[in-house]
Parts: structure tokens; sequence; C-alpha cells
């Protein structure tokens, strides 16, 4: 008997504060929305209303039991002649967290600010511009004192401990590396010599790079990452830079336009011209003219999976598991959100403690105004420092046309 209609585990609802809703099918990865009426009839349902029950709340205009065989042919949900609980599918650690038994925490990203200095003036790096994956890229930070500039025994000894609980990815960064590049490559040769999974060493500016930089990379088996500008017709600004590009670099292309048709065809030529390894995009846009149409790539979009759906739900997408050393010996947890420090290089491993980098990792979207209220905030992308930066508060996303 159709009394009731459940959606499968698999099948998650996500209703917003606004009245609509979304379906999150977390085994072919779609994300469905869905019209108001839609949404509330399976709140209804998933509730525990009856399908009549449900029918005598919405208008008449829109018939409820057709749409409920719909979802069923397409595998969404079942009809039931008893309220039945389905428990939805997920993947949670929360019960870990509350044992005795404490694991290190996991290290995807770690970035190293070697350098603040740089000479070159690149009219991006200006306040002026925002941009979303600001990590990926080369910057200056806040000259700190002479005393508390961090030392390469410091570097090393945080390396180590890095290596020790297993980091993944090293990023060295800072202003223009090749500033004091002697200096930068010794501390990068000791990271080799620990044997992490990947390191990544980011140049940017229009200067040159040398063939003998390059090469020691390439000997190393170090991964340079181009900062790349590319302007309103495509073509890239900074051409010097990338003088000695190889098979063995990866690009971060920083566009100057919002067409993602030209956006598309200009990553794909220069991808192909360099035979690159791997590109990043990105976009930098002036503050102050952010249009609806940049909300569409800094607020992009995904398709979805349990494993994804599940670390939404308990970790903020670009924190979550990074964790930075600067100049200064600070610790945070953002390479750019300098105002964020978590400890210092002498006690970097209380930095990674619960109440403190941890904090940071665990800013989901359900703690993000408006986006706790929103119904795709688990397949929504997410960086703090680039809201901070529009905003100057950490819990608020004003980036959004949703």
């Amino acid at each position: 008997m159709k009394e009731y209609f459940k959606l499968f585990e698999e099948v998650v609802l996500v209703p917003n504060a606004k009245g609509n809703a979304a379906i999150y099918n977390l085994l072919t990865g779609n994300v469905y929305e869905l019209s108001r009426e839609q949404a509330k009839g399976l709140v209804l349902l998933e509730d525990g209303a009856t399908i009549a029950e449900a029918t005598s709340q919405l208008s008449n205009s829109f018939d409820l039991l057709s749409y409920l065989n719909l979802l069923a042919e397409e595998s969404f949900g079942f009809f039931s002649s008893t309220n039945s609980f389905v428990p939805k599918m997920h993947h949670t650690d929360s019960l870990l967290k509350q044992t005795s038994i404490k694991i290190p925490p996991t290290i995807s990203k770690a970035f190293i600010v070697l350098e603040n200095d740089c000479y070159q003036k690149c009219d991006y790096c200006s306040t002026e511009y925002v941009r979303k994956n600001a990590c990926i890229g080369c910057f200056r930070q806040p000259v700190c004192e002479s005393n508390k500039r961090t030392s390469f025994d410091q570097y090393i000894n945080f390396l180590r401990y890095m290596r020790k609980i297993k980091a993944q990815s090293i990023y060295f960064t800072g202003g223009d590396l090749i500033y004091r590049w002697a200096d930068n490559i010794s501390i990068i040769k000791e990271a080799v010599s620990f044997g992490f999974q990947h390191i990544f060493v980011i140049l940017g500016g229009t200067h040159e790079v040398s063939s003998n930089i390059i090469l020691q990379l390439d000997t190393l088996n170090v991964s340079p990452i181009f900062q790349v500008i590319v302007d309103d017709e495509g073509e890239i600004e900074n051409p010097d830079l990338i003088a000695n590009a190889n098979s063995g670099s990866y690009f971060c292309v920083l566009f100057k336009t919002n067409n993602s048709a030209l956006m598309i065809e200009s990553a794909n030529k220069i991808r192909n011209k360099y035979n690159l390894k791997g590109i990043f995009i990105d976009r930098i846009v002036n503050r102050k003219e952010i249009q609806p149409l940049d909300y569409e790539f800094f607020r992009s979009k995904r398709v979805t999976s349990v494993e994804d759906f599940s670390y939404a739900l308990e970790y903020n997408r670009c924190l979550n598991g990074t964790i930075t050393l600067n100049t200064n010996q600070e610790i945070l947890v953002c390479p750019r959100m300098t105002n964020i420090v978590v400890g210092d290089v002498d006690s970097y491993n209380d930095c990674l403690s619960e109440d403190k980098a941890q904090i940071y990792w665990g800013i989901t979207k359900d703690k993000i105004r408006p986006c706790h209220n929103c119904h795709l905030k688990y397949i929504c992308d997410d960086c703090r420092f680039f809201e901070t930066s529009l905003s100057n508060e950490l819990y608020l996303t004003i980036n959004c046309h949703q």
C-alpha cells in the first residue's frame, strides 16, 4: 500500500531556509535542485508524514503522487505501508574522536614561507585584487622584527616533524624565492632528504627563472609551480617567467577575464604548448568590481560522493589538513590568513591540537553564515581567506548569489 514514501539511504535531502532543497545521490554523485513544492513534500515525508497528509499541505496544482512515482522509477526512493526509518549513508570519525585513542592529525598540505621580500611590482599583488586559491601563489607577508625571523634549524626541525606525522605535500612559497635562492635552496634540499611524497616550489613575478634553477629542481625531483598571468585576450602577460619551464612544471594560471570559454581555450593551449605536468586555474578580480558572473567561478559547484559528502559534514574543504610555518616563527593554518596564529615554531606539536589548528579545520559550512541555511552547502567550495578579505569575518560568506 502506498501510504508512506522514503528516500533510499544513499539519497540525502538537504533543505534550505527559503523552502527549497536539493537531493544528493551519494552513489551517482549527482545533485538535484528541487522546486519549493517538491522540497516541501519530501521534507514532510522524510519527517514521517503519510502521502495523504503531505498532499493536503501542498498546492492543488502539484501532483505529489506522480512525482513520487517518478522518483521510485529512477531509484531515488520507495513506497511503504509503514513509517520506516532509513539511516543515511555517510562516514564519520566523530566516535573515534570521543575515545581515548589519539591518532596524529593528517596533514595534506604544509606551506613553508621562506621569503618576505619581493622587489617586483606585479599589479595583481595589490590589495585591490582578490583571488580564490591564493595559497597556490607567491605573496609578500608583513616583515617581522629581525630577531623573530625563522632560522634554518627551525625550518628543518619543522619539516622533520611534518615527515614524522606523514605530511603528504610540501609547498615552498613566499615573496620572490629567487631573491635569496642560495639560502632557500638549501632548505628545499633538506626537505627532499626527508622523502616527502610531493614537494612544490611556487615561483612568480615577471623575471626569468634561469635554466640552472630549473635543472636544480629537476635533479631534486621538486616541481616548480609558475604563477602565470593571462589578460582579457587570453595572452600571457609575464612570458619571461616561464621561458625555461619544462614538462616537469605546473602552472597556476591567473585569468583577468570572466569569459569561461576563453579561459578553457587559453588554458588548453598553454597546457599543450608547454607540455605541463599539471595546471591550476584561478582568477584575479578587483574587489570593487565583482559581478554575478564572478560568483559562478569563485563559488563553483561540484558533484558529490559518500566520501565527499561525509568530509563536508565534518571539515572545511580548504583549511582541513593544512598548516603553515612563516618567516616570523609563527604557525598558521593558512599561509594567507596571517592574523590567525595557532602557535610558534618551537611548539609545533601543540599547534595541531583540537583546541588550536583543528578548530579551523572544522569550520564546516554548517558553521558559516548564511551557508548553514543553503541546500548546496555540501558541494560548495570554500576559501576562508577569500571571504575574510571581503568581509573581515571568519564565519561569514558574502560572495554568493544563492
